[in-house]
């Protein structure tokens, strides 16, 4: 069997070589003005994701703040000291605050998405997104 890799001509390796090192700088070249470009945008996505965890803490203090008001008030209820209506207001309240905490848990995800878009795409191939959908 003829192995093509050892029987080519020398010049036809120094062109291969000349080759892959002209990609190479290509690439690295590219890679640092995209590097360069990017930095500022990777910046702002960090301290978007530095807030969004400061808020995510936030709304967590208030869901535990309205369950336990929500608790309480439905003690008070069973009890007979306060009427339904300060009941459903509690538990009203009580939802807004989960619903809040899960806006801001989406937008924490999507700042996150962002992120990995600023940083070039993320982690996957071409040929990987290619074959996922063939399969």
């Amino acid at each position: 069997m003829l192995d093509i890799r050892k029987t080519g001509a020398s010049s036809n390796n120094a062109f291969g070589e000349s080759i892959s090192l002209l990609w190479t700088r290509r690439f690295g070249t590219f890679w640092l003005a995209s590097l360069l470009s990017n930095i500022g945008t990777w910046a702002q996505q960090v301290r978007g994701l530095e807030h969004d965890a400061e808020t995510m803490q936030a709304e967590s203090q208030s869901v535990e703040a309205s369950e336990e008001s929500l608790h309480l008030t439905q003690i008070n209820y069973q009890a007979g000291l306060i009427n339904y209506l300060q009941v459903l207001a509690a538990d009203i309240q009580d939802h807004q605050a989960k619903l809040s905490y899960l806006q801001a848990q989406a937008q924490r995800l999507q700042d996150t998405t962002a992120l990995f878009v600023a940083l070039c795409g993320g982690w996957w191939s071409a040929a990987d997104v290619l074959s996922v959908g063939t399969h």
